[in-house]
């Protein structure tokens, strides 16, 4: 991405369910967001973080959302 000890990596998708016949207590819609950013400091350590994000709607009209975030630090020995 930025330089030759930068990687990252962005992702986005989208689901759409069609309404069943039998219930209407089920999934409909959901988007997800992902994106990570990881530098390698020396050939032995790296460190990172990463952000995720969803969102999902029901055909009852309940939703619902969540975030993560997570880090990593690498050590090779």
């Amino acid at each position: 991405m930025f330089k030759k000890r930068w990687s990252s990596t962005y992702v986005y998708s989208y689901l759409h369910q069609q309404e069943p016949e039998t219930t209407d207590l089920i999934f409909k819609t959901s988007h997800y967001f992902s994106a990570n950013a990881v530098y390698a400091i020396n050939k032995y350590f790296t460190i990172g973080t990463e952000l995720l994000y969803g969102i999902k709607e029901n055909y009852d009209d309940t939703n619902g959302s969540a975030l993560r975030v997570l880090c990593i630090i690498r050590l090779i020995f």
